[in-house]
């Protein structure tokens, strides 16, 4: 009986052992995978954030966090177990400990989760706060830390084919202060991003009886497309951070310029008001320079972070300078990146003691890192599109005279380059204009029946005509209206033989919605129908869309 006990207690203390072991070595096995630098933000639930910072990931579980100085702020300890991580770290001369949980993405390249800050063991500090995080792998792609002279910083920038700037490298921009005129590139995602179908685009079609259809037009996918840019056709969100939000004025003339970019590219920016909802969520903070994240990576922003900025858009600014940095931010929205960075762009001759003289000085004050990626580094060729250089492109910064060896300059562009609008059409083609559409709409309304009748290309491209008129012996007050977004309309009314019209920005047009109709019915009393005509999604640019109230009682 004895033998057996102590049989049975030596199982049992291997069994233990082996689940420790397993335990333990799996764990060892998967923080390999997270070893190194992973840089992201993390948002506050209590303050507006968001925060930059880095993880570092070092052997046998230890942890490093690291602001954009590469500053060790703080210290702790990691494990994971399949997709799920723990960390816990401390401030140095802090005793509040704070503890993040959260998941690895199956590419292994995105972290993201939760922290909070807990109370430490022997004190009586209960105050605590939580938010969001998520971090992003870095690949150190531009590595020149310690090259203080400026024709070695350069030698081993150039010398290295395959050292282009990248996501990861972007990632360690800090934010600069107070700089004006310049848009820099913030911190991107590397994470995967929905597939995007490129083998075919769509078009709206409409049918006799006014309602509307998709058909799609298959083509080849072009070799300029990157994971950063949308499909043709997309309906891109657009809205405004209720705690940065500009004048009206400064609201018009954004909503206004982009729309420029829908004459060239067959891509749609629709303003909503929920800012949830919205892809592109715009601010306008005087203080933190003119920014916009690149194309898709909108759509990998868990946290609801601020996308794009507009530092120096007043309602005082200059009428050619708003519609430079909001075409330009816009052309980033689009995945489109800094044409003096374009791998083509190599005929740009720097003079590079008097560029970082130039861009380290206020109000720019860039450091030499922040000056290497966001002027000298260029995209890789895979990485990004690229065609061939354009010094008259939206895209390009201004370069004075004083930055290149042989004293040629480039001014900034308040306009999109003939470049500009050809490439735009290729990454983002249009389907063929579709045929005049005509029939007849039939309200469910007194035997209601109006023709219509819409043409395509007749007025000029950034506009919409609509044309409200009776028919033979229609005299009672009619109209129309158009929905400019989610509560507003603009009327269209008609009366006594009468015609009416209006010519409507096409960035106005909230294509969500239908056309509403209206008529005076008995005792003259002016009634909304029920019927709707969702037809705008049909329209673009540049079209005429005719009705004529024929009839209007069923006698």
């Amino acid at each position: 009986m004895l033998c057996s006990k102590k049989y049975v207690m030596k199982k049992i203390t291997l069994f233990l052992f082996l689940i420790f072991s397993y335990n333990y070595l799996f764990a060892q096995q998967n923080n390999h995978m997270l070893e190194g630098r992973w840089a992201g933000t993390y948002g506050n639930n209590e303050k507006e954030g968001p925060y930059y910072f880095s993880f570092e990931f070092l052997p046998d579980g230890k942890i490093n966090v690291v602001n954009q100085n590469d500053k060790i702020l703080a210290t702790g300890s990691f494990s994971i177990r399949e997709d799920n991580i723990k960390i816990v770290y401390k401030y140095t001369n802090d005793v509040i400990q704070y503890a993040c949980s959260g998941t690895l993405n199956k590419a292994f390249n995105v972290l993201s989760g939760s922290w909070q800050r807990v109370e430490d063991a022997g004190t009586n500090n209960t105050y605590k706060q939580h938010g969001r995080w998520v971090m992003y792998q870095k690949k150190d792609t531009l590595y020149v830390k310690g090259i203080t002279n400026d024709s070695l910083r350069f030698k081993k920038i150039n010398a290295i084919k395959n050292i282009f700037i990248t996501d990861s490298a972007i990632a360690q921009t800090p934010k600069p202060g107070g700089m004006k005129g310049f848009c820099y590139d913030p911190q991107y995602s590397e994470t995967q991003l929905p597939a995007r179908n490129s083998s075919s685009i769509t078009r709206w079609n409409i049918n006799q009886d006014g309602s509307i259809y998709l058909s799609a037009i298959t083509q080849q996918p072009l070799a300029a497309y990157t994971d950063k840019m949308w499909s043709p056709g997309d309906v891109i969100t657009v809205g405004f951070l209720p705690s940065k939000k500009g004048s009206a004025f400064q609201l018009d003339r954004v909503k206004m310029y982009a729309s420029t970019w829908e004459k060239v590219a067959n891509i749609h920016f629709q303003f909503i008001d929920n800012i949830r909802d919205a892809h592109v969520k715009v601010g306008f903070d005087t203080t933190d320079g003119n920014w916009s994240w690149l194309g898709r990576d909108v759509l990998s922003n868990p946290l609801g972070l601020q996308t794009m900025n507009f530092d120096d858009l007043t309602d005082n600014t200059q009428e050619a300078s708003i519609r430079s940095v909001v075409l330009h931010e816009f052309g980033h929205a689009l995945g489109f990146i800094h044409e003096h960075q374009s791998p083509t762009s190599g005929s740009i001759d720097w003079n590079y003691a008097n560029v970082y003289a130039y861009f380290s000085k206020p109000p720019i004050s860039w450091s030499r890192a922040m000056i290497d990626q966001q002027v000298i580094a260029k995209y890789n060729r895979s990485h990004t599109n690229f065609t061939v250089y354009d010094p008259a492109s939206i895209m390009h910064y201004f370069i004075p005279a004083s930055l290149t060896n042989n004293g040629v300059r480039v001014l900034m562009a308040n306009r999109l380059s003939a470049m500009d609008s050809l490439y735009a059409k290729q990454v983002y083609p249009f389907p063929p204009t579709p045929r005049n559409a005509t029939g007849i709409l039939r309200t469910g309304d007194d035997c209601d029946e109006i023709d219509f009748k819409v043409e395509y290309n007749v007025v000029d491209t950034g506009t919409v005509e609509f044309v409200l008129q009776p028919g033979p012996g229609i005299t009672w007050w009619k109209a129309i209206d158009i929905p400019l977004n989610e509560i507003s309309y603009r009327r269209v009314e008609i009366k006594n033989g009468s015609s009416n019209r209006a010519i409507i920005n096409t960035y106005l047009l909230f294509n969500s919605k239908p056309i509403a109709f209206n008529k005076a019915k008995m005792l003259g009393f002016e009634t909304r129908l029920s019927y709707g005509w969702p037809v705008l999604p049909a329209i673009k640019g540049g079209c005429r869309v005719t009705l004529t109230w024929r009839k209007d009682k069923c006698s």
